[in-house]
C-alpha cells in the first residue's frame, strides 16, 4: 500500500502540472487490518511498526490521501501478483475486460455470471432471512398479549382459531418465498 501510494503521489503531481487543476488521490485496499491501521494517528499497541506506515497514516490524516476498502471478490489486481485457481482467473479477467484474441470473446464470461448470481443470491437470502427473524418476532410478541376472560361476548376459541390460522399461513408463505429464492 506504500508503494501504490508513493506511485500514486508522483502520477497525481504530474496530473496536478499537466491540467493546472487539483487532483485527489484516492488509495485502495481489500485488507481491512491495513487500512484501519492507516485510518488512525500513531502507533497505539502495535509493536515493530514501520515507520512508512507512519508516513501513510499522516498523509491520510491531512486528507492527501484517501482510503478506500475494496471487497476481497471484486479486487482485479490479483490477476498478476498471485498464483490463482483458473475459475477465480478467469472471473477476474472477465472483470477488467480480457477478449479472446482470436475469437474477440470475452473471457470468463460464464464464471463472471456464476459469482455474479451467487453474491445476488446471498444478498436475497439475507434478506429473507432478516424478514423471518422480524415475523418470527412478531409473531411471539403477539402470543403476549392480554386476556379479557371475563368479557362474555367474545368467543375466545374462534379468535385463537383465526390467529392460529394467520400465524400458519404466515409461515406457510415464508417457507414458499424461502424455496422460491433457494
Amino acid at each position: 500500500m506504500v508503494g501504490g501510494c508513493c506511485d500514486g503521489i508522483f502520477i497525481r503531481s504530474c496530473l496536478q502540472f499537466l491540467v493546472s487543476g487539483e487532483v485527489e488521490h484516492h488509495q485502495f485496499t481489500d485488507n481491512s487490518a491495513a487500512r484501519q491501521l492507516i485510518s488512525r494517528q500513531g502507533v497505539g499497541q502495535i509493536r515493530h511498526l514501520s515507520g512508512k506506515l507512519l508516513w501513510m497514516q499522516s498523509k491520510v490524516m491531512d486528507g492527501s490521501v484517501v482510503i478506500h476498502q475494496v471487497p476481497t471478490l471484486w479486487n482485479f489486481s490479483d490477476v498478476g501478483t498471485k498464483s490463482l485457481p483458473r475459475a477465480r482467473l478467469l472471473f477476474l479477467l472477465c472483470g477488467i475486460g480480457m477478449v479472446d484474441g482470436a475469437t474477440a470473446e470475452p473471457l470468463g464470461m460464464d464464471e463472471y455470471n456464476n459469482v455474479t448470481e451467487q453474491e445476488t443470491n446471498k444478498k436475497e437470502i439475507t434478506k429473507l432471512a432478516k424478514m423471518m427473524r422480524k415475523i418470527t418476532l412478531l409473531l411471539t410478541v403477539q402470543g403476549l398479549g392480554p386476556v379479557n376472560e371475563q368479557c362474555p361476548s367474545v368467543n375466545f376459541d374462534a379468535v385463537e382459531r383465526q390467529e392460529h390460522f394467520g400465524m400458519w399461513l404466515v409461515i406457510f408463505i415464508l417457507l414458499i418465498l424461502w424455496f422460491l429464492f433457494a
